[in-house]
Parts: C-alpha cells; structure tokens; sequence
C-alpha cells in the first residue's frame, strides 16, 4: 500500500530533499481502517453504559422520598404533601356493609333426598310380606301366634305404632300386598312436594328464595314458590284428605290402616344444610 521512497531531481540535477523512512503522523481524520473499527466499538459500549446509568438513576431517584414528614395519627398537615407512591387505605365501614349485603343475597341451601321415599317403599313391602306369609293359607293353625305379638312385630318392622282396630283390618285382608299401592301412591304424592322439619325457618327465606339440591344427583336450583311445601302436621293432614279420593269405595274399610301406616312413615326430605350456606 506504501510504495518505496522516492528521490526528486531538480534541473540542476541536485537532491533538494529525502523523503523520510518514518511513517508520518495521521490525524484523527486519517486513522488506519482498523483503528476507526476500535474507536467506534468503545464508543458504542459507553454510550450504553451511559444511558443505562441514567435510566437507572432516574428510577432510583423518583421512589426516593425528597423529603420526610412527622407527622401523629390525627395531626393536621400545614401544607400539601404528594406521597411517592400509591397507598392502599381500607375503608372499614364500607367493606362491612358490602359483606352485609353479599351476605344477604347468599341463598339459604336445603337438601331434597329423592332416596327417602325408595327407603319408606323398601320398608313397607318388606314388613306386609312377612305378615303376609305368615297368614297365608299354607300355614297351620297350630302355629299362628296370638295377635298382640303379631302387632308388635309389624310395628316393629315398620318403625311406627299404630291401631289395634287398623291392624285388625289388616289382618282380615291377610296383609294383601295390593294395599302396598294405596300406602305408595299416598306417599309420593306427598314427598314429591316437599316436606320440612321447620316451616317458619322456611318461611324467613321467602324473599330471596333457597337454593335446593337434590340427591344422589346433585344437580341444583333456586326455589322461590313455597306454597307446596309442608311441614310434618300438614303433610298427614294431606295424606288423610286424599285417602278418601285414592281408595275406591269398596275398600273404604282400609281407609284407617292405609292412613296410619302412611302418616307414621312420613318424614322431611327437604332439610336445611347449615354447613353449605354458611360456607358460601
């Protein structure tokens, strides 16, 4: 890239200079490539120290309180104070009211088992068959028993107690199973609407309404229409008035039995779950 140097003749054929063997100084402008390639890099790399310095003292510096306060909880400020960053303050009072007022809205849960009346069914049949086999026309006189005990173990089947004039009607009808239909039409059409241990707690959630679920199944609905559902007392006294529309004529003598028998197996199928409401 440098050629040798060269000697210059003037006209007189004199040397009137010697360029120099040493390399002549350059200026900033006419630095060799690679040394411009050097400078520009540390430039590069300072500038970003530089930058990134300034970012980050810029962040440091704007949490930084400038000044300090002392103030007493309560103390008047004499002057506008802006405080360096954002603070959370809990207004108690509304936050007690808006969980009032959730609390209010919350549905009271009841639980409405679809297994009782299978259970009260299963029951019944099991206790007439017993009684039906043993006052079948197979059986010997010699070893019927007397008719106290015999009372006292179908109510013990039953889990009830009930007349000895209706289990007399009973016993001459040789404990039909027919009269199964009667005691399981009675029933569901009872249980179907729903029956409660406490009205009057019912009755407290009328204005929002509950919130049934139902079992095995779990699904789940709002109930606002209380109209049909009974507490124990009314649930017999519908048994009692529908047994006379249920039973033919012909077998008006059943009427007692079926009655008692229906009223003593009764029981709620829609309770109140205090866990689950108190929980939501």
């Amino acid at each position: 890239l440098f050629p040798e140097p060269m000697n210059f003749v003037n006209k007189n054929n004199t040397i009137p200079f010697k360029q120099s063997k040493e390399t002549p100084k350059k200026d900033l402008f006419h630095q060799p490539l690679y040394w411009s390639k050097i400078n520009i890099r540390i430039t590069q790399k300072w500038a970003i120290i530089f930058f990134l310095s300034v970012i980050l003292s810029l962040t440091i510096s704007s949490r930084m309180p400038s000044r300090t306060y002392k103030y007493s909880l309560g103390q008047v400020a004499s002057l506008d104070i802006k405080a360096p960053q954002d603070f959370l303050v809990e207004d108690k009072p509304a936050t007690l009211d808006k969980k009032e007022k959730a609390s209010e809205n919350i549905r009271a849960v009841y639980d409405f088992d679809l297994n009782i009346l299978n259970g009260i069914e299963r029951k019944a049949e099991h206790a007439f068959k017993i009684m039906a086999e043993y006052y079948s026309p197979e059986q010997n006189g010699e070893n019927v028993k007397a008719a106290e005990p015999d009372q006292k173990e179908f109510e013990q089947l039953l889990g009830i107690q009930i007349s000895k004039s209706g289990f007399r009607i009973l016993k001459q009808k040789q404990f039909d199973l027919n009269i199964l239909n009667y005691i399981f039409k009675l029933l569901s059409s009872v249980l179907e609407q729903g029956i409660v241990s406490n009205r009057e707690l019912l009755l407290a959630e009328k204005d929002r309404g509950i919130a049934v679920r139902f079992f095995p199944t779990h699904e789940e609905t709002n109930f606002n229409d209380f109209s049909r559902i009974m507490d124990l007392e009314q649930a017999r006294a519908k048994v009692k008035k529908d047994a006379r529309l249920f039973i033919p004529s012909s077998e008006k003598s059943l009427v007692k039995p079926i009655v008692e028998i229906t009223q003593g197996l009764l029981q709620p199928n829609l309770t109140f779950n205090k866990g689950e409401t108190e929980e939501r």
